[in-house]
């Protein structure tokens, strides 16, 4: 680790800048804004297209979201990156491949019984996982570059996806079925448990970057 006097820390460089309150704000809004605007691109796609099915393959949700939050996200971190490009670039791969994986061991599970019961729930809850953990394996290989531990970044952003589905999840239906008393609004429920979900996933994955932040690559 490098520790920088006080007045030479604006000289640093940029990846050894400390990550610090007003930079885990920024990742905060970045990924939340970045989801609220991928769901909304979702939303107008899913209405326009009711007669152009073939719209809805280009524009699920995994894809656009994932790639709209690592957008905004590459920008909290532009100056740490050598190429911001790359980040979005690897995080777009990993969404597209999460989607491809979530889709099929969904389908599948569905299949198999006919109804959407606790195996079902369980196959979602795994593909979240994979999910989360191939965002932080095509994360990790830029920031390798940058940080020492980067390693951790993996687990971070698995454990930290599932736990925010699950805090997501239980807000939504607490909201949605006792409080504004809009049972099977299953739109009303995705938009609450779905932003709950974002806010808690970019809280956990903010805070492990103040923590990584504070080792850079030499």
């Amino acid at each position: 680790m490098t520790n920088y006097p006080a007045r030479q820390r604006a000289h640093a460089p940029a990846a050894h800048q400390p990550f610090g309150l007003r930079s885990w704000l920024a990742w905060v809004a970045a990924v939340t804004i970045g989801w609220a605007i991928g769901w909304a691109l979702v939303e107008i796609v899913s209405r326009v297209s009711a007669d152009m099915i073939w719209l809805t393959f280009l524009f699920p949700s995994a894809h656009v979201v994932g790639i709209g939050a690592a957008v905004l996200q590459a920008l909290v971190l532009r100056r740490r990156l050598q190429r911001a490009a790359t980040w979005v670039l690897a995080t777009g791969v990993a969404a597209v491949v999460s989607e491809v994986i979530a889709t099929y061991v969904t389908a599948a599970a569905y299949e198999r019984t006919g109804e959407i019961d606790a195996g079902f729930f369980t196959s979602i809850a795994l593909t979240i996982v994979a999910g989360g953990f191939l965002a932080g394996i095509a994360q990790w290989l830029i920031l390798r570059r940058i940080v020492d531990r980067a390693g951790w970044w993996i687990p971070v952003c698995g454990l930290g996806l599932i736990v925010a589905w699950f805090l997501g999840t239980l807000v939504g239906t607490v909201v949605v079925d006792y409080m504004l008393r809009f049972r099977d609004d299953m739109r009303a429920f995705n938009l609450i448990a779905e932003l709950v979900g974002a806010i808690i996933y970019a809280a956990i994955t903010g805070y492990a970057l103040t923590r990584l932040f504070r080792s850079p690559s030499r």
